[in-house]
């Protein structure tokens, strides 16, 4: 699973590339054309999107993959596993753009379904991430027309449940987590894609088992713009 999110990792570059290189070639042709065409209205032709600055909101639903690392202190004895989930989560945010850039700052509230039983020597734990909410600074770049890409990097404070045969463990962590995505305009309207990395973090120490968590995550979904 998490090879295939490496893939996806890759496309999503390879993607951009192509979208930031296919409008340059177009205007590279353009060029040819007598400097000063006009539409129609008399006015000089622009490819420039609509400005998106304001408040919006919306709706994800993707595939969580929840990676454990458990080391087990009385034997030195470590295990690793990844199993995926369904993830859903609700969004809201402010977007800020001034020119072809966008600023702004998102937040959001999810839960995730993804459960993962690991074994470490004779000793087997349950981790869990119940829900979660977090908050995240975000850079974008209009790529083109109503197309645009973006980075965040912030904060995940998660509540997680982890349990083994005579043990078990509820603790509220905070991580840091990063992803790049990309987004379409359709007037007020806009769909998106986004893959996070949720960073290494020691969650519990159970039964002598210490458990730690990584998470990768590929949603989709759409929201509003007010």
């Amino acid at each position: 699973m998490v090879r295939l999110f490496r893939v996806f990792l890759i496309a999503c570059f390879v993607a951009s590339v192509i979208m930031i290189v296919q409008p340059s070639i177009a205007q590279e042709n353009n060029s040819y054309v007598e400097d000063g065409e006009q539409d129609s209205s008399g006015e000089q032709k622009s490819n420039s999107s609509n400005c998106i600055t304001g408040f919006y909101g919306g709706a994800d639903m993707g595939l969580d993959v929840l990676k454990v690392k458990l080391n087990d202190t009385t034997t030195g004895t470590t295990a690793k596993k990844g199993k995926g989930g369904l993830l859903l989560d609700v969004f809201s945010g402010y977007n800020c753009q001034l020119g072809s850039f966008i600023y702004g700052i998102e937040g959001f509230l999810d839960f995730r379904m993804t459960k993962n039983s690991t074994k470490v020597g004779v000793k087997t734990v349950s981790s869990r991430k119940k829900y979660g909410f977090g908050l995240a600074p975000k850079i974008g770049y209009n790529i083109y027309n109503d197309l645009n890409g973006y980075a965040n990097f912030g904060l995940l404070v998660a509540k997680y449940k982890i349990r083994s045969a005579d043990n078990k463990s509820t603790p509220l962590k905070t991580s840091f987590f990063a992803g790049i995505g990309f987004e379409q305009s359709f007037g007020s309207l806009f769909v998106r894609g986004e893959l996070n990395k949720i960073f290494r973090k020691t969650i519990a120490n159970v039964g002598g088992i210490k458990t730690s968590v990584t998470a990768y995550v590929f949603k989709i979904g759409g929201g509003y713009r007010f």
